[in-house]
């Protein structure tokens, strides 16, 4: 029987929620991207769905007509009902009785990439120049909301955020809290104004999904098929058990940063209710939230954690513990939310770079906290801002230790050893026998390298042994690991991040 898949995606996605630098409307385009993805049905029958959420959803239909109509019908409603979302669709033909569904569904992927390459730039005349201008979109006002000249896409949203009265993320969140659709109130207007946005991702989700579906044999005597509806239905459940599994997590996490209230109460505004946390893509294995400052670290710790917490098991498989990898960028809650998500999914790309060179499959993450660096990528930060003046001799330097694993067992550069850094760093600080500021002087002496290092703790008399003692797994003197091919500074980043960290009791 000659049938049709389709698959759709969001293209752009990250660009609609993050457009502008105000919550209710990243909450709100990530409520209509959640609604859109798992809600609005148009007439399908639940059996129609392969997998569905996070922006990209498959789709089988009985008939290539069927799956003409359905594109045709729910490409209009969506360029009609929501500006500024853009979709790729693409559809191709399946004989569920001769074609292997997995060779298919490959082929499905395939035709996506292909289409997503050749996108044309597209363009129109979308105003006179005579219009108020939306802040957010640039595009014409077509609304005044309160003191603001709004476009239909920024209205929608704003909408969005204030009639769902986060109905999709209320499961997640602790009875008694509430979830705030203002930046502001994610944090204490007396501490630094600073706020984190966190990605996490899985690891080799595609290549994992790929080895569960290639375990799935073809029986003596089995027609095509029945194996090809053995596939799809093992498909589903997949899909919904990465969900389930990210989403557990995700509300475990929330638990932990709720029973650490009284820790918080200086930094946020837990004591009024209000969870210092705003999820914003909950999508499978595709996770972004928002949080204060001081715990972005340590919430995207606590959910990689929770993540690899229990193995998993679909239809009696075990296919063991998933991993994944987090970038969070602190960032102050002036700056572009655009670019921080940018730079946040840089860092988590970074993690995932550290695990392919070790080739070992684990958890890990890297954060940066930005001070103003609006067009450089890290990669250009840590160049330029991240290396010793010893290696302008020659001689290599790197200041950080990041990216992170989260175990020790396959490097130093672990996140026990930053803990380990940053809890010696506060005690020199509270040492009254070390002359008063000079621990946040020593980032800048730092920067010249492991000899001006020394000359700096024996002018100022600190005890190396005592405050700033070597980390676990690593060998040197005055804050560098000599044991480390690339001379590697062992506490720039604790210096840098203790005021930006609070660490969580999970226990």
């Amino acid at each position: 029987m000659k049938r049709s898949l389709v698959l759709w995606e969001f293209a752009k996605k990250q660009n609609y929620i993050f457009k502008s630098n105000k919550l209710v409307e990243n909450v709100g385009a990530s409520l209509i991207i959640k609604d859109i993805s798992e809600n609005l049905k148009y007439k399908l029958d639940e059996d129609k769905f392969i997998t569905k959420g996070g922006g990209k959803t498959i789709y089988l239909f009985n008939d290539d007509k069927s799956a003409s109509e359905f594109i045709g019908n729910y490409s209009r409603d969506l360029l009609e009902k929501y500006p500024g979302i853009e979709i790729f669709f693409v559809k191709i033909e399946f004989d569920d009785e001769n074609d292997d569904y997995k060779e298919k569904i490959q082929e499905l992927y395939n035709k996506l990439e292909e289409k997503k390459n050749k996108r044309e730039i597209s363009g129109g005349l979308v105003g006179f120049g005579i219009e108020r201008k939306c802040q957010s979109t640039a595009m014409p006002a077509s609304y005044f909301d309160k003191e603001d000249y709004i476009s239909s896409e920024v209205k929608l949203k704003r909408d969005y955020a204030n009639k769902n009265q986060d109905r999709e993320f209320n499961e997640l969140i602790l009875k008694g809290y509430t979830l705030e659709k203002e930046v502001g109130k994610l944090i204490k207007k007396e501490d630094k104004n600073y706020i984190a946005i966190v990605h996490i991702d899985g690891n080799g989700m595609g290549k994992k999904l790929k080895g569960i579906l290639d375990n799935v044999y073809r029986k003596k005597d089995e027609s095509q098929k029945d194996y090809n509806n053995r596939c799809i239905s093992k498909m589903k459940k997949i899909s919904e058990k990465i969900n389930d599994l990210y989403k557990n997590a995700f509300k475990k996490m929330v638990e932990v940063v709720v029973n650490n209230e009284e820790k918080l109460k200086d930094f946020t505004r837990m004591d009024e209710k209000i969870l210092p946390i705003r999820p914003l893509i909950l999508a499978g294995d595709d996770v972004t939230f928002i949080t204060a400052g001081v715990i972005g670290i340590e919430s995207a710790r606590i959910m990689l954690e929770k993540i690899s917490e229990k193995e998993v098991i679909i239809d009696g498989e075990n296919i063991g513990k998933l991993t994944a990898c987090a970038g969070i960028c602190i960032i102050k809650s002036g700056y572009p939310f655009i670019r921080a998500y940018n730079m946040a999914e840089e860092l988590c790309q970074n993690a995932k770079k550290l695990l392919l060179e070790k080739k070992i499959d684990e958890n890990a993450l890297d954060y940066h906290i930005a001070q103003g660096e609006i067009n450089k990528t890290i990669s250009e930060i840590r160049s330029e801002y991240y290396t010793s003046e010893d290696a302008n001799k020659n001689q290599k330097g790197n200041l950080t230790i990041k990216p992170l694993l989260l175990k020790s067992n396959n490097s130093w550069k672990n996140y026990e050893n930053l803990c380990e850094a940053i809890e010696n760093v506060e005690i020199a600080i509270n040492d009254k026998n070390i002359v008063r500021g000079k621990i946040k002087e020593l980032r800048s002496v730092l920067k010249k390298g492991q000899k001006a290092t020394e000359m700096f703790f024996e002018f100022y008399n600190i005890d190396e042994g005592k405050h700033l003692k070597p980390l676990n797994g690593t060998k040197g003197d005055y804050c560098f690991n000599t044991d480390d091919a690339e001379n590697e500074c062992m506490y720039l980043d604790a210096i840098e991040t203790y005021e930006y960290f609070v660490k969580l009791d999970d226990k």
